[in-house]
């Protein structure tokens, strides 16, 4: 019997520390990569630009933590790009994404010389259990061709600590070929299927 007893107290640690290590993150991320034309026809017209949401992001908090969000940086990888504007903004649940002025966290900052989209919020975001937000770039007429030639990586140096552990593990790459590849495969499935 001591010996049974003996034997559970030298492996107990060994499970709690195990269950522990295995603790799932406090926090997701997912990136879904889009390529949608937000744009009138007469505004394309006017301003020699469209409004693409690119990408939407997706975080999803488990703890009872309050985790705050001020800023988020994507690098470009590709051709280099003279100036980029962007926006972001916050996708309320279970609504299609409009955007519009009072859903908007931050105008973006192109950085030329690091080639680095800069989002830093207007105000600091507490993640809810589900936060969505969506990134819309403003495409001039020849911008978009390079677009299609590179990608962007998530920067997490800028992340909350809760969020920095995710982000180095995931692979957060936001492809603008391949968000325009599923977005026209998506068009014309609709289509065949109207």
């Amino acid at each position: 019997m001591n010996l049974i007893m003996l034997f559970f107290m030298m492996f107990t640690p060994v499970s709690i520390l195990t269950a522990k290590s295995e603790k799932k993150p406090a926090c997701q991320l997912f990136i879904n990569q889009e390529w949608k034309d937000l744009d009138t026809c007469e505004r394309d017209k006017t301003f020699q630009a469209r409004w693409i949401l690119t990408t939407t992001f997706i975080f999803k908090r488990r703890d009872k933590e309050f985790i705050a969000l001020d800023e988020i940086d994507l690098a470009w990888h590709g051709p280099r790009v003279k100036n980029l504007v962007g926006s972001l903004y916050k996708k309320e649940p279970d609504r299609d994404f409009i955007p519009l002025d009072e859903s908007l966290i931050c105008d973006g900052r192109w950085i030329e010389s690091k080639q680095t989209l800069q989002l830093r919020f207007n105000q600091k975001e507490y993640l809810q259990p589900t936060t969505t937000f969506c990134l819309v770039l403003t495409v001039p007429n020849g911008l978009e061709k390079i677009l299609k030639a590179g990608y962007f990586d998530l920067i997490p140096d800028t992340l909350p600590h809760q969020l920095k552990l995710v982000a180095q593990k995931e692979n957060l790459r936001i492809s603008m070929l391949a968000a325009n590849l599923r977005s026209n495969r998506r068009n014309r499935l609709t289509r065949n299927i109207a």
